[in-house]
């Protein structure tokens, strides 16, 4: 465990959490106690991030799970699109190249759809263990972190919005089409992230 503090990390798992918190005092006008009486106090403000904290991890879970349906239907994670024929990630220059670079530490490699897709998922943790080493995992890492803090965010608007469907009324109808609208737009921006790592990682790893 690092023992650096990355403040990254924890807005990731709060963010989300506090979409949920903020959504759920919205429909249950009672949970607003928990601000304070008048405006948010000292006290409401650390119930109101240990509960969007706790939130959060759990969303993490909902997300894993998210995550494997959205990237059911996109010809699964990035990382394997180059295992598939007529991929669009990388060019077939930098294709070759990839393949290349990995054949010197495993001469019966010829190509990623060569492998079984376990056997491609260890591969890419290697390609991303030399790239670390190397010192040149600053931009795939942050665009990981961002993927993360995003799949976060989509779930909590997809949850918010099946409860908003459930306990409003046609009358709130606006409301309910902006949080479908938010877990739109939030799912597409985690889906372009996770597309910009995959090619970033792939990318550094052949110009090493």
């Amino acid at each position: 465990m690092s023992d650096r503090f990355n403040a990254y990390e924890y807005i990731a798992v709060i963010a989300p959490g506090s979409i949920i918190v903020f959504g759920a005092s919205l429909i249950f006008p009672e949970l607003k106690t928990l601000f304070g009486e008048e405006g948010v106090s000292v006290g409401g403000l650390g119930v109101v991030l240990i509960l969007s904290f706790v939130l959060g991890h759990l969303l993490q879970g909902f997300g894993n799970v998210f995550e494997k349906c959205l990237w059911a239907f996109s010809r699964g994670m990035p990382t394997d699109w180059v295992r598939k024929a007529n991929q669009t990630l990388l060019s077939e220059n930098q294709l070759r190249k990839l393949t290349s670079r990995l054949a010197v530490n495993h001469p019966s490699f010829d190509g990623p759809a060569s492998v079984s897709k376990p056997a491609w998922y260890a591969l890419t943790r290697e390609i991303y263990a030399h790239v670390s080493a190397a010192g040149r995992a600053e931009r795939a890492d942050s665009f990981n972190r961002t993927y993360g803090l995003l799949r976060g965010i989509a779930v909590a608007f997809i949850i918010s919005t099946g409860v908003a469907c459930l306990l409003l009324n046609k009358d709130d109808s606006l409301i309910i089409a902006i949080l479908a609208a938010a877990s739109a737009t939030a799912s597409y921006r985690m889906y372009r992230f996770g597309v910009h790592y995959a090619r970033e990682l792939f990318v550094q790893y052949i110009s090493l």
